[in-house]
């Protein structure tokens, strides 16, 4: 158990060398912070500190640095992040209004925003049903024998492909297809609509509903997995994320996505260093949090930098960013 000196000598560590990147010393804290005691009583702070293994000293003679433990209890002792400023929030949520009703441009929004406000990396998915379901589909000609089949799943992304017509077919006859197969169709999830399209009286119906069944199994399948990472280049920019190990981090992570057990089912998670469990995640820290109308409806976004990262800004940015992406779901669901 720490004392309330040695807290405050491990917090001003920690908020010192995220600010500056520099190992602090015990005349910088004794001097600069008003403690009240002596560089002396300050380095017997840091030893026990070090002992303790909240901090680390890169050489002998040198300053402390905090450990993946001093950096978690600088994080759960942490007062409540601050809001982001009034400005940045009127900006993000400007920008978010601007794409409101195109979905698609939801997650890379989300993504930019989060690298630019934190100048860490980020990480989003799409928000995705646990089980999607059909909301609706539309049919447009494209030549006699070919329509274009748009669907519109559970999670407002929209899906299309090439439809091909045994027979020649109006618009007004393809329209008055996709009005049966919408009311039948609606709020089925893909097992629901296989079984619900064996025997139709129409073969273009069962056909359609075939092409359905696949387009959402497929989509479900790729959306799962599917993790957008942006600006790589905040993140390298730090002077400690130049190592060639780190750049092979982030090939890794380009390649594989993010293990499912780093992943939170809900709320924010703090992910510190070795607490990953994973050797090569050891040189970074990650803030994700779930987003979307729970249960129903989920989605992952975060950022990963440097265990020198400012949590304090992160985890307000990915908690600010997330409400934004609730609201816009929140619309579509009402």
């Amino acid at each position: 158990m720490l004392s309330h000196r040695q807290s405050q000598v491990l917090r001003i560590i920690s908020r010192e060398f995220i600010t500056t990147g520099v190992p602090v010393s015990s005349d910088v804290i004794a001097r600069n912070y008003g403690l009240k005691v002596s560089s002396a009583t300050v380095r017997n702070d840091m030893m026990l500190l070090e002992q303790e293994g909240y901090i680390l000293r890169p050489h002998t003679s040198a300053g402390a640095i905090p450990s993946d433990r001093g950096y978690r209890q600088f994080v759960e002792t942490m007062d409540d992040p601050q809001e982001l400023p009034a400005w940045e929030q009127h900006m993000v949520s400007h920008l978010f209004h601007q794409v409101e009703r195109d979905t698609e441009e939801w997650v890379g929004l989300a993504a930019s925003l989060l690298g630019r406000l934190t100048r860490c990396a980020s990480l989003v998915t799409w928000p995705q049903a646990e089980e999607s379901q059909f909301r609706h589909l539309g049919l447009v000609s494209l030549h006699r024998f070919l329509a274009m089949l748009i669907v519109v799943l559970q999670e407002a992304r929209l899906h299309q492909q090439l439809l091909p017509l045994k027979e020649p077919m109006a618009q007004q006859a393809l329209d008055a297809t996709a009005a049966r197969l919408n009311l039948a169709y609606n709020g089925l999830d893909a097992a629901e609509i296989e079984d619900m399209a064996q025997g139709l009286a129409y073969p273009l119906d069962e056909a359609i509903s075939r092409a359905v069944v696949t387009l959402m199994r497929r989509a479900s399948q790729r959306e799962a997995a599917e993790i957008r990472f942006h600006g790589w280049s905040y993140m390298l920019a730090q002077p400690e994320m130049a190592g060639t190990t780190v750049r092979e981090t982030v090939e890794v992570l380009e390649e594989r996505g993010l293990p499912v057990s780093l992943l939170p089912s809900e709320g924010l998670r703090v992910i510190i260093g070795a607490e990953s469990r994973e050797a090569a995640l050891y040189p970074l820290s990650l803030v994700i949090s779930s987003y979307g109308i729970l249960p129903q409806v989920k989605g992952i976004i975060g950022v990963v930098g440097p265990t020198r990262m400012h949590y304090g800004r992160a985890i307000s940015a990915v908690k600010f960013v997330s409400e934004q992406l609730n609201r816009l779901l929140s619309e579509i669901y009402s």
